[in-house]
């Protein structure tokens, strides 16, 4: 499971982007894995194609509920 970041991202050259303006790929922090998800852990900030997986609620947030394999990339800050 993963919380989709609603932070804006800033290029090289300065300009900042709102995470609405992102429609290719999302970033978000991983809050939950299953057994076989190796690579990742909760807390991992990925970078994931916005249009896999399931959005639902849970306790009130979205998240999105995605296969391993569909995530792009683990990010370091």
């Amino acid at each position: 499971m993963i919380q989709p970041s609603d932070e804006e991202s800033e290029t090289n050259l300065g300009l900042i982007i709102p995470a609405s303006a992102e429609t290719d790929c999302r970033t978000g922090v991983v809050t939950a894995v299953g057994s076989e998800a190796g690579g990742v852990e909760p807390g991992d900030k990925v970078l994931y194609p916005s249009d896999v997986g399931h959005e639902v609620r849970l306790g009130g947030a979205a998240v999105k509920v995605m296969r391993r394999g569909d995530l792009i990339a683990r990010v370091h800050d």
